[in-house]
């Protein structure tokens, strides 16, 4: 892939990661009591949602790259924007079911 595609493809899906994560945050903010109860999109599916943009992101930024720098970026992928939505989705899940 080349890298301008790769520079395009890795801003629209930033663009999408922040749309979904400032609603994310905000209900977060909610459910700890600070803040309205605005609720666009369920909290169930928005930690799904983040979670399958972030993986696109950490295969672009790791293509191309030694093992090493890969191991690094995917780690940081996955403790960041991976694991803390997923986590809370999987949470809402099991209490629900």
């Amino acid at each position: 892939m080349n890298q301008t595609v790769k520079k395009i493809l890795l801003s629209i899906l930033f663009v999408l990661l922040l749309i979904f994560l400032v609603p994310w945050l905000r209900i977060a903010a909610f459910l700890f009591g600070f803040g309205e109860p605005e609720i666009w999109i369920s909290p169930l599916y928005l930690g799904y949602i983040i979670t399958c943009i972030s993986l696109p992101i950490a295969f672009l930024l790791a293509s191309g790259k030694s093992k090493k720098v890969k191991y690094k970026i995917w780690g940081t992928i996955l403790i960041i924007p991976i694991s803390l939505p997923l986590a809370y989705s999987m949470g809402l899940t099991y209490a629900i079911i």
